[in-house]
């Protein structure tokens, strides 16, 4: 991201992403992963919810987002 110049704390930057494994929507932006698949594993993550966890890992380093859940 620093190679990038993508780490202004100011700028807000819009984000979609896609998250291929077998998930139960309950909501727009809320899924929660039902179980790995195509050999991927990573502990502590089947029955959470993606979506918070990526909205997560943005806010550890501190970057802005928009997201449907601070509208």
């Amino acid at each position: 991201m620093q190679r990038e110049n993508l780490l202004k704390t100011e700028q807000i930057y819009p984000l979609g992403f896609t998250f291929s494994f077998p998930c139960k929507q309950e909501g727009l932006a809320s899924a929660r992963l039902s179980a790995w698949t195509k050999g991927f594993s990573c502990a502590g993550v089947v029955n959470e919810d993606v979506v918070k966890l990526l909205q997560d890992a943005i806010n550890e380093k501190v970057l802005k987002s928009i997201s449907y859940r601070q509208k």
